[in-house]
């Protein structure tokens, strides 16, 4: 079932972070998935499910930035005007409205962005778990299964930057190093920008 369910997602997997085709399927749900991909040993399906979770991870982020910006030039929560005001009152109740209208003005930002469609965050740990690069962790492993050491490498590398004195990530790149086929130019971290490879370059 989940092979099937992988050959409708894996059409969608792109390098670029666009707007989904359906946004009902979000991070939390793709990651459960992947998760589940990998305990079942699907290790196509667990690759298909975590990078398509990757990326949504990092447009759900993008847009949401993007909406914050937007909405801290749009709205001034506590203009000079109002905290002039000699009543404190007058004061309170002003930025007050100014904080709900910043609310107001993030909520339809975000519904233009994501659609009435995508389900709303119902667990801030999976979001947690994307910042500390945790998908990865599951990504080497079944690369290395399915006989890809190089994205093996490339996923345990960008997993230990976040997690540097991770003992099992540690482990695991010990044993890719003394692979035959390994080389030092795997080692790539897998969400460093493009601008950042060429100043280092």
């Amino acid at each position: 079932m989940w092979k099937i369910i992988f050959l409708l997602f894996s059409s969608f997997i792109t390098l670029s972070y666009e707007t989904p085709d359906q946004p009902e399927l979000t991070f939390e749900s793709l990651y459960k998935y992947g998760k589940r991909s990998y305990t079942d040993k699907e290790w196509h399906d667990c690759v298909g499910f975590m990078l398509r979770a990757i990326e949504d991870y990092h447009y759900y982020r993008e847009e949401t930035f993007w909406c914050r910006e937007k909405c801290e030039k749009q709205v001034n929560e506590s203009p000079a005007e109002i905290l002039a005001l000699p009543d404190h009152s007058f004061v309170k109740m002003g930025i007050a409205f100014g904080t709900a209208q910043k609310a107001l003005c993030l909520l339809r930002c975000r519904i233009d962005k994501f659609t009435e469609q995508r389900p709303p965050m119902s667990n801030y740990d999976v979001y947690e778990e994307f910042q500390d690069r945790k998908p990865y962790h599951y990504l080497q492993f079944c690369y290395w299964k399915l006989g890809d050491l190089k994205n093996a490498v490339k996923s345990a590398f960008t997993f230990l930057i976040a997690r540097p004195g991770d003992v099992d990530t540690i482990a695991n790149l010990d044993f890719y190093r003394e692979q035959k086929a390994f080389d030092y130019s795997f080692m790539i971290d897998a969400l460093q920008m493009e601008y950042e490879v060429r100043f280092l370059k």
